[in-house]
């Protein structure tokens, strides 16, 4: 792979993580600076998103790395990004409304659409409980969503930019 695939990557990557909730903003800060140290030439987006204080910010910055990169806009890939997040042990309920805002129920494949629809309960409903998400239903729903969908051509990128081992699955 030559340097500018591999920079798309990285950015198309960065967005992906950094909007689903798999890194957090300093997580994000650690791993641009790993690249940029191992970067001959970095480019500009990426030394600018070094900069950014905010998320957004920094946000901006890598979709502009990643241009029109198809991973950016894959449901699976922000499925896995999701359910490596949740394994990480981030917030469910965050990881939920993130994977809701990217695609809502009755969008995506068909074998989806009853387990979103179940995620979008019991994060944005919760009738069972009172109207109040419960941390475990939410857990419980993204892993069905994740069972549910083919794992991505991506998910060792996340894995590796999540800072978590590659499952053999």
């Amino acid at each position: 792979m030559n340097r500018l695939d591999h920079d798309h990557d990285f950015a198309a990557m960065l967005v992906v993580a950094l909007d689903s909730g798999l890194l957090s903003l300093s997580e994000a800060v650690a791993v641009i600076d790993r690249e940029i140290a191992e970067h001959p030439s970095p480019p500009a987006w990426l030394l600018d998103a070094s900069l950014a204080t905010q998320q957004e910010d920094m946000l901006g910055h890598a979709r502009r790395g990643a241009e029109d990169h198809p991973a950016v806009s894959d449901l699976a890939v922000w499925i896995d990004a999701v359910d490596i997040a949740l394994a990480r042990g981030r917030s469910p309920e965050g990881l939920g409304a993130r994977l809701l805002r990217v695609k809502t129920c009755g969008e995506g494949p068909y074998e989806l659409t009853g387990v979103m629809w179940d995620l979008d309960e019991e994060v944005g409903c919760a009738h069972a409980t009172g109207g109040v998400p419960q941390s475990e239903a939410v857990a419980r729903a993204i892993r069905d969503v994740a069972s549910a969908s083919p794992r991505s051509e991506w998910r060792a990128a996340l894995e590796t930019i999540g800072g978590t081992e590659v499952r053999g699955e």
